[in-house]
């Protein structure tokens, strides 16, 4: 039996608006796949248009629990206003950010950062 630990696991955001009243169904998924043994991911933003800080400090919270289990975040699909958001909350920094999923899963191939 292999190990899923090494594979990288794709979340799409469903939510138009990322807000504090969906955080919670967010952050039960997301916690269920590092307790399944996943760590790294790629995190598709494509329908997410707006934001709120909260959902910047769930982001920021998955990261944080991620790193400390060995792995990794990539952001795919970024919306300008949500790259702009992330990075006035000195977040951008945190993850690599790209175009689409195909080339964030390639990201971790590659081994970048």
């Amino acid at each position: 039996m292999g190990s899923i630990e090494n594979e990288v696991k794709v979340v799409h955001v469903p939510f138009e608006r990322m807000v504090y009243d969906t955080l919670d169904q967010v952050a039960r998924e997301w916690n269920g796949y590092l307790g399944e043994g996943y760590r790294n991911f790629v995190v598709d933003l494509n329908r997410v248009s707006f934001m709120d800080s909260a959902s910047i400090g769930c982001l920021m919270d998955f990261y944080r629990k991620t790193k400390a289990a060995g792995g990794r975040i990539h952001l795919a699909a970024v919306q300008p206003r949500i790259e702009t958001l992330l990075a006035i909350a000195k977040a951008k920094t945190l993850f690599s950010i790209y175009g689409n999923v195909d080339d964030a899963v390639a990201g971790f191939e590659e081994g970048t950062e």
